[in-house]
């Protein structure tokens, strides 16, 4: 993903038509709220965020555990290219980053008016999510299988 989008930024179409910026953020400063409303999506260039979920459980604290940390060519925020819908995760820098914002209504007329740039910027974030997905799927199984074997349930399931 981050060859494409660093190939993209180079180019003086992108650049005439899609609204971008550089922004550097502090370690433990918020990027993304979850439940907010955003317009851009986020390239890492460099530094380290955390994907923080908060979750309500039945008592009163809250759970908010961290799904993922995403590194230097990491891309986050991409799914407000897909939907109009608000975060569905915090992301806090870890350490100072560098992030570069690109407007996602820009961005997505740029990729509707280059369908051949749009289907490869497409490819990549499919492969992006294909690969985050396997990783929460192997978490979640691994979390399952922990709940079985820490309540003793695994007697019953034979």
């Amino acid at each position: 993903m981050f060859d494409m989008m660093e190939s993209l930024l180079k180019d003086s179409a992108f650049q005439a038509n899609v609204k971008f910026k550089e922004l550097t953020f502090k370690a433990n400063q918020k990027i993304l709220e979850q439940g907010k409303e955003h317009v851009s999506m986020y390239l890492i260039k460099q530094g380290k965020v955390r994907v923080i979920v908060s979750a309500d459980t039945k008592e009163e604290s809250l759970v908010r555990p961290g799904v993922a940390e995403l590194n230097k060519n990491d891309v986050f925020g991409e799914f407000g290219l897909f939907e109009d819908l608000p975060a569905s995760a915090d992301v806090i820098a870890v350490e100072e980053t560098t992030l570069i914002e690109i407007d996602i209504p820009s961005f997505r007329r740029y990729l509707e008016n280059n369908p051949n740039i749009g289907y490869q910027v497409l490819v990549d974030l499919f492969k992006t999510l294909i690969s985050r997905l396997r990783h929460a799927n192997k978490s979640i199984f691994t979390i399952y299988s922990w709940g079985i074997k820490a309540n003793q349930l695994d007697d019953h399931l034979k």
